[in-house]
């Protein structure tokens, strides 16, 4: 297992709106993680500016958590993931 340092830092990415699909999200985490050694991520939701006009329904949660699940799965062990 990685020792992880002191400093713990998550690098948030949004899967609201125009996000890509999963596999683009997860893409572009990989490359966080190649080119730059991160490897916490939040993934950030909601969006499209429902915090200004009233609580998001449920579905809308489901979606997202369908779409986290997807991108958790494609990434490797040693990437950590959360929302």
């Amino acid at each position: 297992m990685k020792k992880q340092s002191d400093l713990t830092i998550f690098t948030p990415i949004s899967i609201s709106g125009d996000c890509g699909t999963a596999r683009e999200v997860a893409d572009n985490i990989l490359q966080l993680y190649k080119n730059c050694g991160f490897d916490r991520f939040a993934l950030i939701a909601p969006g499209k500016g429902w915090r200004s006009i009233s609580y998001p329904p449920r579905e809308h949660f489901a979606e997202k958590a369908e779409l986290f699940l997807e991108i958790k799965e494609l990434l490797p062990p040693e990437i950590s993931c959360g929302w």
